[in-house]
């Protein structure tokens, strides 16, 4: 599966939500599985993971996230987007670009491919649309990803009062990612988290994927369940 999917990571999951105020900010984070729409980018081992934020005034923004990743071989993901976030009517919008490189794999094993991107949020829910508009060739066959597209869904909630912990973050979320010319599958998962002050973030995971019943496909996935901890911490810069 590695070499169908090269993985990659949105780091700026919620990139309108995490790039909110203006100014440069950075975020560091480990995680006991690097999980990417559903599938380990890191042969079930852990990951620490980072990045930068420049947000204007105006709603654009540009980053970079980083993270170690393993495909068979050593190496590290980096990922540089950028784009535009704004609201209206009680709407989020996020708009942009985003690059998922791998400077340290096997080509044959993760190529680089970049997308373009747009989400929606209302509320609690929100959804978007991943597109790939540049891709390496990524196996032997010379296949690309250009032309898959993905689907998101979310829904994020916040309990303010759990007992002596105080507001606890609830996620559910899932997403659809068709392959161009080899298939399809789903994946869904549910998410907690707890927001300290001082000491950053604490989540733990549960999330699993499924290969599509689609005769076309021609890959299957790890159906596994997956569970994961992690911690994440975001500051100012400028």
């Amino acid at each position: 599966m590695k070499k169908l999917i090269p993985a990659a990571a949105l780091g700026a999951a919620a990139l309108t939500a995490s790039i909110a105020q203006a100014g440069v900010t950075a975020n560091i984070g480990v995680t006991s599985n690097y999980l990417w729409r559903g599938l380990t980018q890191t042969d079930d081992r852990p990951a620490i993971q980072g990045g930068i934020d420049y947000a204007h005034d105006s709603g654009f923004y540009v980053g970079t996230w980083t993270s170690n990743v393993d495909f068979g071989t050593t190496g590290f993901e980096l990922d540089l987007y950028g784009g535009w976030g704004g609201e209206f009517g009680g709407f989020s919008l996020d708009l942009g670009y985003i690059q998922y490189m791998y400077p340290a794999q096997n080509r044959t094993e993760a190529a680089d491919f970049g997308e373009i991107y747009g989400n929606l949020g209302w509320g609690p829910l929100s959804t978007g649309i991943y597109y790939t508009v540049f891709s390496q060739d990524f196996d032997d066959a010379g296949n690309d990803l250009v032309g898959s597209w993905y689907i998101p869904l979310g829904f994020d909630w916040t309990f303010e009062n759990v007992g002596k912990l105080g507001p606890v973050g609830l996620k559910v979320f899932g997403g659809y990612y068709d392959f161009s010319d080899s298939g399809s599958y789903f994946h869904w998962g549910v998410g907690l988290s707890k927001s300290t002050d001082d000491w950053g973030t604490f989540g733990i995971q549960y999330e699993q994927a499924n290969t599509s019943d689609d005769d076309n496909n021609t890959f299957s996935v790890d159906e596994d369940p997956k569970v994961l901890v992690n911690w994440t911490k975001e500051f100012g810069i400028l």
